[in-house]
C-alpha cells in the first residue's frame, strides 16, 4: 500500500499494482516503441524471401540446409546494396521459393560478398585480407 497526495489535497491509499503506468492512447504506444527500438523497415522483397526461407526451414530436416539458411537469414536482414535489392526484387517477381531460392540466394552472397563476415570466412574457409588492397584470397 501507498499514500498518495491527489490534486484537491486529499489522501489515498492505494495498492502497489494499481500504481503501475497504463498506456492511455496507441498514439502514446508508438511513441513508447519507437523509443525503444530504432530499426529500419525491410523491404517487401527482404521480407518475401525471409519468409519463403522460413518455410523451408520448417519444412526440413537437413542440419546443413537449416544451417545454411540462419547464415542467409542473417546476411539477408541487414541494409544491403541496391544491385542485390535489384536482384531480391527479380527473385519475388520469379515467384522462387523452396531450395532454389536457398541457391539463387547463396550465389547472390558469392557474387557480392556477403559472406565475409568478422571471423573472414568464406563458407567455412579462412580468408586471409590484404590490407592494402582490400582484396580476399581464400586459403
Amino acid at each position: 500500500m501507498r499514500l498518495v497526495k491527489t490534486k484537491n489535497g486529499d489522501y489515498w491509499l492505494i495498492e502497489k499494482e494499481y500504481l503501475k503506468p497504463v498506456i492511455k492512447s496507441p498514439r502514446e504506444l508508438k511513441t513508447i516503441l519507437s523509443k525503444r527500438t530504432v530499426s529500419r523497415k525491410l523491404t517487401s522483397s527482404q521480407q518475401y524471401i525471409l519468409n519463403e526461407m522460413g518455410i523451408v526451414f520448417e519444412n526440413t530436416d537437413d542440419e546443413e540446409l537449416k544451417n545454411r539458411i540462419k547464415d542467409l537469414t542473417k546476411i539477408f536482414k541487414k541494409d544491403l546494396l541496391p544491385a542485390v535489392q535489384k536482384e531480391l526484387r527479380e527473385i519475388k517477381k520469379g515467384n522462387l521459393a523452396g531450395e532454389k531460392l536457398i541457391d539463387a540466394l547463396t550465389s547472390i552472397g558469392r557474387s557480392y560478398g556477403l559472406f565475409i563476415d568478422e571471423d573472414k570466412k568464406i563458407d567455412g574457409k579462412e580468408v586471409k585480407e590484404d590490407k592494402r588492397a582490400k582484396l580476399y584470397a581464400v586459403k
